[in-house]
């Protein structure tokens, strides 16, 4: 515990008391952390050590009230009485608190290929982009890759021709062919020429990707137009 004054450690003799101490788990005797101790009507109030031990300052003799506070536990509040020259080592137990809930664990299991490639971390920079991982694209189960971009903003497919559609950006800073433009096509890191998704791609191939429309894409992926990362299993 850390005391309003530090020169009060410093001072003996018989003047003062001490109040030192173990936090556990009522039921199962298990020395809790993260606790925190105060002294009522006084500023010494902190933490107790994470083995669940914790060390009042020397305090005047007489009496006190002090409240043990638990994240999952009930508070408790109990009445000592200080005696001068003397160390009282108590054992404070805390019982559950039942209406307690815990916040919801939420567990990402990533994809190695996708965070060695820096899809991740571009996510979580909050890139103005739409971004696909594996469970995404088969949650979509499209039959092919086009398919992924029939319903994103600012996004066009062309249909016809033999070659299959073509995917076009209405919202560009770089406007061209009547209005439109066709976004930069990445395979694994690589700028392809050809971006004719459906004739070089498999939905099944695939580990994710990311869309970016007009300005904003990162630097070594940089076209006025957009880009389309898409990188395979």
């Amino acid at each position: 515990m850390v005391g309003p004054a530090s020169t009060v450690e410093a001072q003996s003799g018989g003047e003062r008391g001490r109040v030192v101490g173990t936090i556990v788990d009522q039921s199962s005797g298990d020395r809790l952390t993260s606790a925190t101790l105060e002294v009522l009507g006084t500023e010494i109030r902190g933490p107790a050590g994470r083995d669940g031990r914790f060390r009042l300052p020397l305090m005047e003799a007489g009496t006190i009230q002090f409240r043990v506070v638990h994240a999952g536990y009930e508070s408790r509040t109990e009445r000592l009485e200080i005696v001068a020259g003397q160390t009282l080592d108590l054992r404070i137990a805390l019982v559950r608190d039942p209406t307690y809930e815990l916040a919801p664990l939420i567990v990402e299991v990533r994809s190695r290929v996708l965070e060695r490639r820096g899809f991740y971390e571009r996510r979580r920079q909050g890139y103005s982009a739409v971004f696909f991982t594996r469970d995404d694209i088969e949650f979509r189960d499209p039959q092919n890759v086009s398919e992924l971009f029939t319903d994103l903003p600012g996004m066009m497919l062309i249909q016809g021709g033999l070659d299959g559609p073509q995917l076009v950006f209405q919202r560009a800073t770089s406007m061209r062919d009547s209005g439109v433009c066709r976004p930069s096509l990445y395979l694994d890191g690589v700028k392809s020429q050809i971006r004719l998704y459906d004739m070089i791609l498999d939905p099944r191939h695939l580990e994710g990707v990311e869309v970016y429309v007009g300005a904003g894409v990162p630097g070594q992926f940089n076209d006025p137009c957009g880009a389309v990362l898409i990188w395979t299993r």
